[in-house]
């Protein structure tokens, strides 16, 4: 026999969870299908009763399912959701403005003199798609640890006597400028919700601590691959700057938007 005191009087069925009404102290003999005897419920004083917490305990004590929190505080609330939309909105409209109407999408890119004569040699030179980088550390597929250490030596050595560079080719690309526009926008839309989504999951209450934390989201998206290919790669640091600071300010838009619309109301007490 189990006798604990709760906050408010239940009725428990297989299916729902009724808080009763003025009841001052009241006992409850809860059986199963069976008609064994499982526990003894004392019930005290209603007031200031939090049904969640009733309900969370009976779900714990007859071992009912509790829903991901994926499904219980993304789907079914749609202030998140509404605030994830918005935040993708805001984000992919500051996005078009860095990058076409402020000099911040062109920072640290030239244009290649003699582009055509370039890109004739190029055609010439290689037939394939893809990433290149020169100069390559040239060793065999079964070198030795030595020979990979002396090829990487070499190859270093070429840099900084030489030109070094990072290629992305193609040979011929057939471009859609409204199918590049959606998949920016699908991805800064899913960047979005996602970050609703784990705000939603914490405590924070202030409207300072919720940007806080998507700011600090969005210095860490920022910093995880730019500073990465400016340090190994060589990208300019101009250009670095300039994109980390395009995802900085989005991944802020988006943190205004959800502390607005994700505002918490205090509990209210139950009568």
């Amino acid at each position: 026999m189990v006798v604990g005191p709760v906050l408010a009087a239940v009725v428990v069925s297989s299916f729902f969870v009724q808080e009763a009404t003025n009841a001052t102290t009241a006992s409850a003999v809860i059986k199963d299908k069976t008609d064994v005897f499982i526990g003894l419920v004392k019930l005290n004083e209603p007031e200031n009763v939090d049904p969640r917490v009733v309900e969370q305990a009976l779900k714990s004590a007859f071992f009912l399912p509790n829903f991901p929190p994926l499904v219980c505080n993304f789907f079914m609330n749609a202030r998140i959701f509404l605030a994830g939309l918005l935040g993708g909105i805001v984000m992919f409209v500051w996005s078009f403005i860095g990058h076409d109407l402020l000099p911040l999408g062109q920072a640290g890119v030239s244009q290649v003199p003699s582009e055509q004569s370039f890109r004739d040699n190029l055609a010439t030179a290689l037939t394939d798609r893809g990433l290149y980088m020169f100069p390559w550390p040239d060793f065999g597929p079964n070198a030795t640890r030595q020979e990979k250490k002396e090829a990487m030596e070499r190859a270093m050595e070429k840099e900084r006597n030489g030109p070094s560079g990072i290629l992305i080719y193609h040979p011929k690309r057939e471009l859609s400028f409204s199918k590049l526009l959606g998949i920016e926008f699908a991805t800064e839309l899913i960047e979005a919700l996602l970050l609703v989504w784990l705000l939603a999951q914490t405590r924070i209450d202030s409207f300072a601590g919720r940007v806080g934390f998507v700011l600090v989201a969005g210095i860490l998206a920022a910093i995880t691959t730019n500073i990465s290919y400016w340090n190994w790669y060589g990208f300019p640091a101009v250009y670095t700057a300039s994109y980390m600071l395009i995802q900085i300010l989005g991944f802020l838009c988006v943190g205004i938007i959800a502390a607005l619309l994700l505002r918490k109301s205090a509990p209210t007490a139950a009568v």
